[in-house]
């Protein structure tokens, strides 16, 4: 697939969905539910494939050293690089204490996770009692269910009223996108002498922000399940790690505060990040969550088509 033709298939599904759901906005209560079941269903898929692994339980330990190396220089990497843009503009949130319980989210992970475990445990079966599986069968529904998803990502983004002009032209959240994309290269950078990895891949690897959902799909599709269940682990470590590092870093560091989750600032990190900041600083974590939602597809596909 080109690079042109990837993009094409995944950034048009979200800006139709944005679109329609400016017109349809009522859909968006029934959005999450809708979203929830998708994602649980591609990465049941993932799972599935990864149980097709050869000596899989020899490789699990790498992959949980090398999702440690990605998570700590990648957030040490988004952390100095945004802190210094925060001392240096010398602007801070009003600093709210944070009182939400954190089952919620909790739960919410946990689902994702028991999805791939679940999807392990059938895929170990089918291997175990060399059942016959359509593999093709297997790709077209994965690929089917992440357009699906991209399109309700942009449902989402249209339903809740984001008018596209505002978002886009935000000064200050284009700024700290742009920063907090370098932030990730400079990390994967780094990374890339610490992992036996070509540099593009681990690029690719880096450049999820948090997006799981769609990152672990394409880095499966491009490099195969043990990457792809690195990738959503890296991403998964980022928003459970952001529910510590938001509250703490946005009393003196707000735009690092307001990056770190990367592109959940959107959606699933925006009510811890209103709560340790106000309501002053969401609109500029709308802004920045939505312009990180459309650099992911754009550096993933540049990178795996390397």
């Amino acid at each position: 697939m080109g690079i042109l033709e990837g993009l094409g298939i995944v950034l048009i599904p979200i800006f139709v969905g944005y679109y329609l759901g400016t017109i349809f906005t009522r859909v968006g209560k029934y959005l999450n539910k809708l979203l929830t079941i998708v994602l649980c269903i591609l990465l049941f898929i993932m799972g599935f494939k990864l149980a097709q692994i050869d000596d899989l339980l020899l490789k699990i330990p790498k992959v949980g050293v090398d999702t440690f190396i990605f998570v700590t220089i990648l957030s040490l990497s988004n952390i100095l690089v945004l802190a210094i843009y925060d001392k240096v503009k010398g602007k801070n949130a009003h600093y709210h204490q944070v009182k939400s319980s954190l089952a919620h989210v909790f739960l919410d992970i946990s689902k994702l996770i028991l999805s791939v475990i679940l999807g392990v445990i059938v895929g170990a079966i089918c291997v175990y009692y060399n059942y016959t599986v359509d593999y093709n069968f297997i790709d077209i529904a994965s690929n089917v269910a992440l357009l699906i998803l991209i399109f309700i990502v942009g449902l989402q983004l249209g339903s809740a009223k984001y008018r596209l002009k505002d978002v886009l032209l935000n000064k200050e959240a284009i700024i700290i996108s742009l920063l907090f994309t370098f932030s990730c290269l400079l990390g994967g950078v780094i990374i890339s002498f610490f992992v036996n990895m070509d540099l593009p891949k681990v690029l690719a690897l880096s450049s999820g922000m948090g997006w799981y959902s769609l990152t672990s799909v394409i880095i499966t599709n491009a490099y195969g399940a043990l990457d792809g269940s690195l990738v959503f682990f890296v991403d998964i470590a980022r928003e459970l790690l952001a529910l510590i590092l938001v509250p703490i870093l946005m009393k003196n560091f707000r735009c690092t505060a307001i990056t770190f989750p990367g592109a959940t600032s959107l959606d699933c990190s925006l009510p811890i990040i209103q709560k340790s900041g106000g309501t002053g600083v969401v609109g500029l974590a709308i802004s920045f969550g939505f312009l990180a939602n459309l650099y992911v597809p754009i550096l993933l596909i540049l990178f795996t088509s390397i």
